[in-house]
């Protein structure tokens, strides 16, 4: 079977580009000029069978870079086993502003590339597929709004039949939460936790 953070982590590594979201009265507010953004959130795996279980804690801070077109991500999963895992990644924007290609930072095997919908560099939403060495395929759809960042990924094995789905729910934060959070799952694990 799939080692579950590891898929997660290429399900989030591209999770959260978008830099600006909608309100409850539907109108688009930028995120006063924050280029970095910081999530804290769940996640949810649903299996072939149809059964669901907690997926583990994520944490995750994003850089917006339009000078260089590109945007950097890191992320830190923590499974609810206790294994932690981080990954970093790189999201390259074409000339388009909505298409974009993934690439691994520090030696990590997903590579993809996905659309992105809305106003350019204040995206609202985005489709991705992405791909882990192994032949395993991950097709993502990511809805951000003024408050939260969902995300609903199937995990497609190289034989081509679904072994998970996994959903996420993210909340924007401040950086020194999002700190106070990695900080945690990191002296969880140095102690060797195994609960959340």
């Amino acid at each position: 079977m799939y080692a579950t953070h590891r898929v997660t982590l290429a399900v989030f590594a591209t999770l959260a580009t978008m830099g600006c979201g909608t309100s409850q009265g539907g109108t688009t507010q930028p995120m006063v000029n924050e280029l970095d953004q910081y999530f804290v959130g769940t996640q949810v795996i649903r299996l072939p069978d149809g059964s669901e279980r907690a997926g583990g804690s994520v944490v995750a801070h994003h850089e917006r870079r339009p000078n260089e077109r590109t945007v950097m991500e890191e992320v830190v999963i923590r499974d609810t086993n206790g294994a932690v895992e981080s990954r970093a990644m790189l999201l390259e924007i074409d000339a388009s502003d909505s298409h974009f290609t993934v690439r691994p930072i520090e030696g990590g095997d997903v590579a993809g590339e996905g659309d992105f919908t809305g106003e350019p560099w204040n995206w609202t939403a985005r489709h991705i597929q992405t791909q882990l060495a192994d032949g395993t395929m991950v097709v993502t759809d990511d809805v951000l709004s003024a408050t939260d960042l969902s995300s609903e990924a199937r995990v497609v094995g190289a034989d081509g039949t679904t072994a998970m789905v996994i959903r996420q729910v993210l909340t924007r934060v401040s950086r020194e939460r999002y700190e106070q959070e990695r900080d945690a799952i990191q002296i969880r694990e140095a102690a060797g936790q195994d609960r959340p």
